[in-house]
């Protein structure tokens, strides 16, 4: 149906629509009724519209990593560079640095009656492998919230970051071989580098880890490891003196010597028992960073999606008198203010 003003929505994932132009961002699945598909970053939950026949956008870094990490080879794609404008009709769309990992983009859509602007996910300050997320004004602002909730404030990066590193040190001091269970992109490279750079203590990766880590060190990021498939990490593991990265789904001990840790903010509040030690190192913005975006971005209406989305919507319209609602509620036109 044709359409004068600008339309935003849920439909198996962000949909932006113009007069001429549908735009979907981040489906979850395939998607192929719409004919331009925006993918934000490469985590498994945000990448199923690679698989879409029709044309896909993202950043080089999302598709090499997507691919690196068993996603099959992408076909009808143009990367999207961080500043680049993209013109599709009567809309164009910039890219931006959301802070989450390599590649992550945020995007501003900009049509001819608003500027819609999708974070993806973000974090809003500095880590070892990323920047923080861009400021990108905007009249209407779709915002993921997975920590979208009071009770999510992390600590202070760099002191997490020490503790961290002298857990590491103290157990491998007393014969134990510290395993952190952790998301193979992003979240494993951020620890490698958070090694290296804080400790001499040997690197030993899962071998599918050690696929995603040499895809970003193709792309320039500095880590140094090695796989446990090889002679060197098969060596290490079964002598200690080492630390060794995993996916979550691995189990969680091979031998006797391991001690297995978590890495992610949702350390804060909980602490599986089957973890020996816990530590709030997340790729996403707390609750305090989502306030501050918002904020500084000065959007007409806000829209939440991916987690604590109708608490968080609730305390923007409560405390900071921001229009807006959970983005699942709403399909139609965008109200102007």
């Amino acid at each position: 149906m044709s359409l004068s003003g600008t339309v935003v929505g849920w439909s198996n994932g962000i949909v932006v629509k113009t007069k001429n132009v549908t735009l979907c961002l981040d489906p979850c699945s395939p998607a192929d009724k719409y004919n331009s598909i925006l993918i934000s970053h490469a985590h498994g939950d945000h990448t199923p519209g690679f698989r879409s026949k029709k044309l896909k956008y993202s950043t080089n870094e999302t598709l090499k990593i997507y691919e690196e990490g068993g996603g099959q080879a992408v076909k009808n794609f143009k990367p999207i560079r961080y500043g680049e404008t993209l013109k599709i009709d009567d809309v164009e769309v910039v890219a931006y640095n959301a802070g989450h990992m390599l590649g992550s983009a945020q995007f501003e859509i900009r049509t001819p009656e608003q500027v819609v602007v999708y974070t993806g996910d973000i974090n809003c300050v500095e880590t070892l492998t990323t920047k923080p997320a861009d400021i990108v004004n905007c009249d209407v602002l779709i915002i993921e919230s997975t920590y979208g909730s009071p009770e999510f404030i992390f600590p202070e990066r760099m002191f997490v970051y020490s503790e961290l590193a002298k857990w590491v040190i103290s157990q491998v001091r007393s014969g134990r071989i510290p395993t952190f269970h952790v998301y193979s992109a992003g979240k494993a490279q951020e620890v490698i580098r958070l090694l290296n750079v804080f400790t001499n203590v040997p690197v030993v990766a899962h071998q599918h880890v050690g696929k995603i880590s040499d895809a970003h060190r193709r792309l320039g990021v500095d880590l140094d490891f090695v796989s446990d498939g090889s002679a060197e990490g098969v060596k290490l593991l079964a002598k200690g003196g080492c630390v060794y990265i995993v996916p979550p789904t691995i189990p969680s001990r091979f031998s006797r010597k391991m001690v297995n840790a978590m890495a992610s903010g949702w350390a804060v509040k909980f602490r599986p028992r089957k973890f020996d030690a816990v530590f709030p190192v997340s790729s996403h913005a707390d609750f305090k960073q989502l306030v501050a975006y918002v904020k500084a971005v000065k959007p007409r209406v806000v829209y939440t999606c991916f987690g604590f989305e109708s608490a968080f919507s609730e305390y923007l319209r409560r405390r900071e008198r921001i229009d807006g609602c959970p983005l699942a509620r709403i399909g139609g036109r965008i109200r102007s203010k």
